[in-house]
């Protein structure tokens, strides 16, 4: 009789035993899926963010994206621009090696004066065309831009000045020509800046 009951408590323990066991793994698994779950749905909510921000960002770039009247202005001020900073060369080179003879000297005034009323219109269309989102996306290097050709009018009186003389100072016209060169230099890297956010080319 005592076996018997010793062997019925033992039946009974395991059996509890393997309740307890049973629930505890279903609790578990119920945790995994759980974290497994709220893991999947972070991270398709980042994907999703991010083609959103990636789509915003598309969006911004096509409505500063440059027009074919905007391109053609583009091109016209850089043109115009090298062809400027490529005569300011050529007279820096020429006034060093005093190679400017007067009676050359008011046509090559004339040269430089018109090339530089040129940049300077180009230079003022070009910023007249941007629209205000544009302005505002690369208003940085449209300052700098301005502020440049500001500077190459004052530089481009002052050596206009200088050919004007009776004697000519080669030394004092080298040295603006110069100036001018530096000045036109930074002024087409503002332009590049600029091209480089609004696809002008």
């Amino acid at each position: 009789m005592k076996a018997y009951l010793a062997i019925g408590v033992i039946t009974l323990a395991l059996v509890t035993q393997g309740v307890a066991q049973g629930r505890g793994n279903r609790g578990a698994g119920s945790g995994t899926g759980s974290t497994m779950g709220a893991g999947q749905r972070g991270g398709a909510g980042n994907r999703t963010g991010q083609q959103d921000q990636l789509r915003t960002q598309q969006q911004d770039r096509q409505r500063v994206h440059a027009t074919t009247q905007q391109q053609d202005r583009y091109r016209d001020c850089v043109q115009k621009s090298d062809q400027l900073r490529k005569q300011v060369r050529q007279m820096k080179q020429l006034a060093k090696k005093n190679q400017i003879k007067m009676e050359d000297r008011e046509q090559l005034r004339q040269q430089f004066r018109t090339q530089s009323q040129e940049m300077q219109q180009e230079h003022e269309r070009l910023m007249n065309v941007l629209t205000q989102e544009q302005k505002v996306a690369v208003q940085n290097a449209a300052n700098n831009a301005n502020a440049k050709s500001k500077e190459l009018a004052e530089l481009s009186d002052a050596l206009d000045f200088e050919l004007q003389q009776e004697e000519l100072n080669r030394e004092k016209i080298s040295t603006q020509a110069q100036k001018m060169e530096t000045s036109l230099n930074q002024l087409q890297k503002q332009y590049r800046a600029i091209n480089n956010e609004l696809e002008m080319e």
